[in-house]
């Protein structure tokens, strides 16, 4: 039997996209399913699965948070961020809160059977990002400054979500996330959500 992973994502399709792929090398198997934050939690309580593949955008909680409470629970379970999110600067934000490997959704098979075998093996994948939209190299952009939960609400808000969305989103109260927009609009010296909007598109950070 291969290597037990856990597969997070809320779309059916997708899991048993992933299973289809795993089951095709005797290396892997997906071992537990999972489609809701609270869900991997409790999963990887009780199990300590050999590795995670998991999706960045899930319907109750940004899946940056689910991957750092995850890695604080189990900090030698390697994760692998699977995700439409384009990879530029994001796969940064994953790597810093634990993520080990970096596929974008739409990845051939070989390259997710690959990457999930380098990072089983304790190596590192991370795809590579887009080309450079002509930002100054050497310099941070002014969301390298955000944590990884801030970064998470300024996407929402350049998506166009309201603050009270938000916070039923990702079951905070309104003014916490309001203090969060606060906050993201001081650290990228930006003035209104239009900005935001403006500034995540033209890095390339929501398509």
């Amino acid at each position: 039997m291969g290597r037990a992973l856990l597969v997070v994502d809320d779309r059916m399709v997708v899991r048993k996209g992933l299973k289809t792929i795993f089951a095709s090398c005797d290396d892997h198997v997906v071992a537990g399913e999972a489609q809701t934050r609270a869900a991997p939690r409790r999963s990887v309580r009780v199990r300590a699965f050999d590795g995670v593949v998991l999706d960045l955008t899930l319907p109750d909680r940004g899946g940056l948070d689910v991957l750092c409470r995850m890695t604080r629970l189990r900090p030698r379970m390697p994760v692998i961020a699977l995700t439409a999110h384009p990879a530029e600067r994001y796969a940064e934000m994953a790597r810093t809160a634990g993520a080990r490997g970096y596929l974008v959704k739409g990845a051939p098979a070989d390259e997710i059977v690959r990457a999930t075998r380098r990072v089983l093996a304790g190596a590192t994948h991370f795809q590579d990002a887009p080309p450079s939209t002509g930002r100054r190299s050497g310099r941070r952009d002014a969301h390298e400054h955000l944590s990884p939960r801030e970064f998470e609400i300024f996407l929402e808000f350049a998506a166009g979500l309201t603050s009270a969305q938000i916070a039923e989103r990702y079951c905070l109260s309104v003014n916490t996330v309001t203090t969060h927009r606060s906050r993201i609009l001081d650290k990228m010296r930006l003035r209104s959500n239009a900005d935001l909007s403006y500034y995540a598109m033209t890095s390339l950070l929501i398509m």
